[in-house]
């Protein structure tokens, strides 16, 4: 499922209790076959709440992966 830039993204896991939220913020070509989006996350596991902001970037078509340090 591909959400656009400012959707709302909910997702759970039953088995585990985890749940989260993703928000897709810019969605961008980088060169080099590769696509970027940046992206703000907010996951919950039991009671803690955690947020996060980064980019996930991909090669023509592939799996999405995670940039370091953004």
């Amino acid at each position: 499922e591909i959400t656009e830039d400012g959707q709302l993204y909910n997702w759970a896991n039953p088995l585990t209790g985890v749940a989260g939220i993703i928000k897709p913020i810019r969605t961008y070509y980088a060169g080099n076959n590769i696509y970027c989006r940046d992206f703000e996350a907010k996951i919950a596991v039991n009671h803690d709440i955690g947020k996060a902001a980064s980019r996930a970037c991909r090669i023509a078509g592939g799996a999405w992966y995670l940039q370091p340090n953004v």
